[in-house]
């Protein structure tokens, strides 16, 4: 990943709320399980895949708006 776009990421990042940046590190960055992830967090597995969907929508959305304002 070019140096631009994982600066990009990162701050799409920092924009989310909290419990959808830390379903998505847990997931996406540090790979681990949705049972592992439900464990860290006190959760249940339904819980971890509902976030990670919003959290991934929002995501999207995000850099949707950062993709545009770099045209």
């Amino acid at each position: 990943m070019q140096s631009e776009e994982r600066k990009n990421l990162f701050d799409c990042l920092s924009k989310l709320k909290l419990i959808h940046r830390d379903v998505l590190i847990l997931r996406k960055i540090e790979a681990l399980s949705l049972e592992d992830t439900a464990t860290i967090l006190g959760w249940n597995v339904d819980k971890v895949k509902n976030t990670q969907r919003v959290a991934i929508k929002n995501l999207k959305e995000i850099w949707k708006g950062v993709v545009e304002d770099d045209e």
